[in-house]
């Protein structure tokens, strides 16, 4: 096999957050969703560079570690095996160079590559850089920029009619961070110590306030410990956000895959579905999508994967020929019953 890559679409199912950096935008403070530069061409055939919302293709690939990574050591805990933290950084996170000072030979790379299928797919640097096979692809908003400028194919969106422009699907929310501190029914369940802990908390938040204050005015406030704080706990922020029912196209390919490795990604996949979230403010419902993809080996199709499709927190594949799918999986299953801490060990 050269290549096997899923291609498809990503769905929101609620407000997805994804945030770069804060702005003051028309004097309000708002909290800006990350976007990615495109050149398209404008309705007089003009070349011009516009920036759409996306959630960031570095993020699925980290969440695609996370997911492996979590298959390997919770099998490893059932066997009451802990990994060292080299080991599990590496697992996690890829490395960062926790091991400078050694210099691995190409054969035992290698070694590590076939025993750790984490390391295979997405690549590490306890050392030196091992590159992985995995090419995650940024998600393409489908809106009619994109598709007119050909940065989507045909078959993911020839079933739509009518797209919208980049700018719809923009949404700013108003949110609200209560201080129940000051709703009276609560106060009643204060001890007397709670009361003068309270009053502590409140002076030292009245210091803090005066001095950044003073910072901010280049002036010194007089005796700021005096002060009582009248701010509240309460908080009201905006945040940018990309409204639910947005389609974004996405792909991921695998470079000279073994089954083994199909099945991980899919693994992926079937335990992303359990809890379909990506981007912040999931405690909130925020960032649930689902996802539709086409599974092709030397680009044919051999099958479909459907997660979390209409909610249902269910994963389901086809194989359209054969069983290549159902059986990348399943000896990816058996890799992660028969996994020995020796396999990943750094």
């Amino acid at each position: 096999m050269k290549n096997a890559t899923t291609k498809g679409l990503i769905k929101t199912l609620s407000p997805l957050c994804q945030l770069e950096k804060s702005e003051t935008i028309n004097n309000k403070l708002i909290a800006v969703h990350r976007r990615d530069k495109y050149l398209i061409r404008d309705a007089e055939n003009n070349l011009r560079a516009i920036s759409i919302l996306a959630p960031s293709s570095n993020t699925i690939r980290a969440i695609i570690r996370d997911l492996m990574a979590a298959d390997i050591t919770d099998a490893l805990l059932k066997k009451e095996i802990k990994l060292g933290y080299k080991s599990l950084l590496v697992l996690y996170v890829g490395g960062g160079g926790v091991e400078k000072e050694s210099k691995r030979k190409l054969e035992e790379i290698e070694q590590l590559k076939e025993k750790n299928v984490v390391l295979s797919l997405l690549g590490a640097s306890p050392d030196k850089i091992i590159a992985g096979k995995t090419v995650v692809g940024m998600p393409v908003l489908l809106c009619n920029e994109t598709v007119t400028s050909g940065l989507v194919p045909p078959r993911w969106y020839n079933d739509f009619g009518s797209l919208p422009y980049f700018t719809d699907v923009l949404d700013v929310k108003q949110l609200v961070r209560h201080d129940d501190l000051q709703n009276y029914d609560v106060l009643t369940r204060l001890s007397d110590q709670g009361f003068a802990e309270m009053e502590k908390f409140e002076v030292a938040l009245a210091v803090k306030k005066a001095e950044k204050d003073a910072k901010k005015d280049d002036k010194k406030e007089e005796k700021p410990s005096e002060k009582k704080s009248e701010t509240s706990r309460q908080t009201i922020y905006n945040v940018e956000t990309i409204v639910p029912g947005a389609m974004f196209y996405h792909y991921i390919t695998v470079r000279k895959p073994r089954s083994l490795e199909i099945g991980a990604l899919l693994g992926a996949l079937r335990r992303f579905s359990a809890d379909p979230f990506i981007g912040g403010g999931s405690n909130r419902g925020y960032g649930e999508i689902s996802i539709n993809y086409d599974v092709s080996i030397d680009d044919e199709v051999v099958g479909t994967v459907k997660v979390n499709d209409n909610s249902n927190r269910k994963f389901d594949i086809d194989d359209l020929s054969g069983t290549v799918l159902s059986d990348a999986l399943a000896e990816y299953d058996n890799y992660i019953e028969n996994i020995t801490a020796e396999q990943v060990a750094i």
